[in-house]
């Protein structure tokens, strides 16, 4: 049986690195989006101490699209959570997302 300490609600609170690798799995590709949506909503809700939570999304454009990202992108800032995207091509961005 698999045990971990990891608690996403104290994510900020303490150093903490987690690394997720998509690989070739869909599982994998379905479970980034939901959560990095997770840590936004975490710190949200119970983040006190206001570190600086730096989060980077590696083929951003090769995940599943994340609800209302550039939403989460903007009100992130007064959350002290710092997104870095990175992508292939801005064509591979607008096909996953749009032009809005």
């Amino acid at each position: 049986m698999l045990t971990s300490s990891f608690d996403i609600t104290n994510i900020s609170n303490e150093k903490t690195i987690v690394y997720i690798i998509s690989g070739l799995s869909s599982y994998s590709n379905s479970l980034i989006p939901l959560f990095v949506s997770q840590i936004f909503e975490s710190e949200n809700l119970y983040s006190h101490n206001r570190k600086v939570l730096n989060v980077i999304l590696d083929d951003f454009y090769n995940m599943l699209p994340i609800k209302d990202v550039a939403n989460m992108f903007n009100y992130s800032r007064s959350l002290h959570i710092r997104y870095t995207v990175v992508i292939k091509s801005f064509n591979d961005l607008l096909n996953v997302y749009g032009k809005e």
